[in-house]
């Protein structure tokens, strides 16, 4: 018996277990520089391709193919945060392996036509449902959220009994809220931050992972799909020699259900290269490289074996099958591009006319959301962000907060913090470029929403005091002070980072979204 072949699937691990390590660290926050790892994401340099296309996401795109050329799937067993996840599930709950359905090949090839057709008509909806770093990232919310909520919460407090300290009785009704957010934020933070939306796809995948390991990866993900297509065609695959003797080891080591013990046939498409069955093969019948040359017949006619008649229908109808899945998947790309076409045109002509309604120029004008900076106007962002939260959990001040289906793009609330003038940290990290890179430099002198002053409830006017904090903490000095003390606002030089507004005693400022982020006039 030849001696078991584990330091291949050690090292995997090893590998496998950094990777996944530092991108939590990074949706968490604590370790940003990880963010680096994220870009190198098959899903997001794909994204990054078509919304603002690079150099480097091209290269990285190249790459992961390359490699899946040559060795196969290993970035789903190493990089891909979500199949790690997947296999960490199926290993606590010590999950045998079993052979995948048969015909899955029909439904790989309708998700991956949705996918494509979606994003061929500039729309990230059905790819970010399907898209695993996007789903893996959503979850993370839950641990920033509820944490900002309660600091911001605190903060309000904090400022309100700087400016009422006149009785106990005022302190106490400033201090209650506070409590009620944080007994709040301990009970269902979660739901009110994003959505049940955002956490329930991944609940979805761990559970069929535990049931069944990677039959996400192999039935429904569009990236494992791609790379699937890819190594079925590729250089080094892993076969079953005759060395087999069919004790099963393999089929129940498997993460992937690529494994015919009866035929001895491994599915390269499918085997995510978690090289659990070089490290079981007690006879070391498992070959990972070239494929072995089989033996040319003899010129005698050699009648066939019972087992070799069976190998001949399964394998013809894995023909049929991958033939028909051609059409399956084009008649998918096409029906969801057409959907969803439609659907993102009468989306748009939704909101065109809800703002023709009005006659007032500036409301016209004025979208719902403030977009963070990069994201340059709705229409732009809409279709290129696949709400993978990454910038949430790792912007500073914590104004950058998930829709409330988690499907949607996120968007900035500036209710009670203000973007900060020298941070662009969410524009370098995001990895799809649906938050363009913009430099700091001009990202302060980027437009990113519309200050405004209601005079009637400055404190310099309503209670005849003195005042002065908008101009203080104006980074671009838009906000001056006349002889008289009351503020004077140049909307011109005005970037709506909402530093105004989230220092006025009196909640005088207002800032409001815009319609498309521009340049500023600068001193």
């Amino acid at each position: 018996m030849k001696k078991k072949n584990n330091l291949p699937r050690r090292i995997r691990i090893g590998v496998a277990a950094i990777v996944f390590i530092l991108i939590c660290l990074a949706f968490i926050g604590l370790l940003p520089q990880a963010a680096a790892l994220l870009k190198i994401q098959a899903a997001p340099s794909l994204m990054k391709t078509i919304a603002a296309f690079s150099v480097g996401a091209l290269v990285t795109c190249i790459v992961i193919l390359l490699v899946t050329f040559l060795f196969g799937r290993f970035y789903c067993s190493v990089v891909c945060p979500l199949g790690i996840a997947q296999d960490i599930a199926a290993f606590i709950f010590r999950r045998k392996g079993k052979p995948l359905p048969p015909h899955l090949a029909f439904l790989r090839a309708i998700c991956l036509g949705i996918a494509i057709g979606f994003l061929a008509i500039g729309w990230t909806l059905g790819f970010k449902m399907l898209d695993p770093y996007s789903n893996f990232g959503r979850p993370f919310a839950a641990w920033n959220q509820p944490k900002a909520a309660v600091v911001e919460k605190a903060n309000e407090t904090a400022a309100e009994k700087e400016d009422d300290d006149d009785s106990e009785e005022e302190e106490k009704s400033v201090a209650a809220p506070t409590d009620v957010v944080e007994s709040n934020c301990s009970k269902g933070c979660i739901l009110s931050s994003y959505g049940i939306g955002a956490i329930l796809p991944v609940i979805v995948i761990i559970g069929v992972a535990v049931w069944r390991k990677r039959l996400f990866c192999n039935a429904i993900c569009p990236v494992g799909t791609t790379l699937g297509i890819v190594s079925k065609i590729g250089l080094f695959k892993l076969s079953i020699t005759e060395k087999c003797i069919k004790c099963g080891r393999c089929v129940k080591a498997c993460n992937a259900g690529c494994i015919d013990i009866d035929h001895r046939n491994l599915d390269n498409a499918r085997c995510v290269r978690c090289l659990n069955c070089l490290a079981v093969c007690p006879m070391g019948a498992i070959h990972f490289g070239r494929p072995i040359a089989t033996e040319q017949p003899s010129e005698q006619p050699v009648a066939e074996t019972p087992e070799q008649t069976k190998e001949k229908p399964a394998a013809d109808m894995k023909k049929r099958e991958l033939l028909l899945a051609i059409p399956v998947g084009l008649v998918g790309l096409g029906v969801s591009a057409a959907v969803g076409k439609h659907f993102l045109k009468q989306l748009l002509d939704a909101k065109t006319a809800e703002t023709e309604e009005d006659t007032d120029e500036e409301s016209v004008a004025a979208p719902q959301f403030i977009l963070p900076p990069g994201a340059g106007d709705v229409a732009r962002f809409a279709t290129k962000c696949t709400a993978c939260l990454l910038c949430v959990h790792n912007c500073p001040s914590k104004i950058i907060k998930p829709s409330p289906t988690g499907y949607g793009f996120v968007r900035i609330d500036l209710t009670n913090s203000h973007c900060g003038f020298d941070c662009n940290r969410c524009s370098q990290i995001c990895p799809t470029g649906a938050i363009r890179p913009v430099p700091l430099a001009e990202k302060q002198t980027l437009r990113i929403a519309q200050a405004a002053i209601n005079y009637k409830n400055c404190k310099v006017f309503r209670d005849d005091e003195p005042c002065g904090k908008c101009a203080e903490v104006c980074p671009t000095k838009a906000i001056t002070l006349h002889k008289t003390g009351a503020p004077k606002l140049n909307k011109n030089s005005c970037i709506g980072c909402g530093a105004c507004q989230a220092i006025c005693p009196n909640k005088t400022i207002t800032v409001s979204p815009i319609l498309k982020q521009e340049g500023v006039e600068t001193e």
